[in-house]
């Protein structure tokens, strides 16, 4: 049996867990199709889902398929796939993820949870939105990032976060297990000279 059929199946799932399946699919028009082996079955949105956690979308489920959800957690998607198949997600209040394009993300939003360890690094810039998603500048309440590492990158997608999020109540900071004292001191210096937005903003060492 084909995924998309057995998602089809289940019209009441409120939580769905995709992790390698090893299913491929096809984008025709509007619809998507898992297709194995040259047999393809189509797949259809899960109108009761309130959670999922996508490894991999590019590889598992088309994210179309889910973008009702108010809670996703997405392990890593390739940047091409952000470029042409990311959609809106209007319940979303709570995401963790490995890359997104914030502009996409529900107005809902309010937490907002980033593993940094898989995608690290020091010369690579983080690069912004073309404008400020609302998302963040008046309804995100708290970021978290894991396996921080002080990269370049990280440290700019920090800093606007703090900059530009003007409700925001906690930054949390979780440093890479690599880093050493002297390191983590430098990323604490670093991230407390940021600006930050909003009065009420903390910003925590973990």
């Amino acid at each position: 049996m084909h995924f998309a059929e057995l998602l089809c199946g289940c019209p009441n799932l409120e939580d769905l867990n995709a992790e390698n399946l090893g299913c491929i699919y096809d984008e025709h028009g509007d619809e998507f199709y898992d297709d194995m082996e040259g047999i393809q079955a189509r797949f259809k949105t899960l109108p009761k889902l309130v959670r999922a956690h996508i490894h991999k979308p590019d590889a598992v489920v088309p994210l179309e398929v889910v973008n009702n959800v108010e809670f996703m957690s997405i392990d890593w998607i390739r940047c091409v796939y952000l470029q042409y198949y990311m959609p809106e997600f209007h319940n979303l209040t709570h995401i963790e993820f490995g890359y997104l394009d914030l502009e996409r993300a529900s107005e809902r939003l309010k937490l907002l949870k980033k593993d940094l360890g898989l995608h690290a690094n020091e010369g690579s810039d983080w690069s912004y939105p073309q404008s400020i998603p609302t998302c963040v500048s008046l309804h995100l309440k708290t970021c978290r990032l894991t396996n921080y590492v002080g990269s370049k990158g990280e440290f700019q997608f920090a800093r606007y976060i703090m900059q530009n999020a003007s409700h925001l109540q906690t930054m949390t900071i979780c440093t890479n297990t690599s880093s050493n004292e002297g390191e983590k001191l430098e990323m604490i210096e670093n991230l407390s000279s940021c600006t930050r937005c909003s009065a009420t903003c903390k910003l925590l060492f973990k």
